[in-house]
């Protein structure tokens, strides 16, 4: 279950985080939901340390 967005659109937008998790959930395998979770929880550690700034989509390319 991959986002189809980027980690840094899903780091700044709790909806996207919110509904990865939700589709995880819903399919009920321990396995999909444990790597939705570390995935949210990776990104949110990259926003909150600054490090998910450097995956910012330059607009000037």
């Amino acid at each position: 279950m991959e986002p189809e967005i980027s980690d840094y659109e899903l780091g700044h937008s709790l909806s996207a985080q919110r509904e990865l998790l939700e589709q995880a959930f819903a399919t009920g395998d321990d396995r999909i939901v444990e790597k939705a979770l570390v995935h949210v929880t990776m990104v949110r550690r990259m926003k909150k340390n600054g490090t998910l700034e450097w995956q910012r989509p330059d607009a000037d390319i």
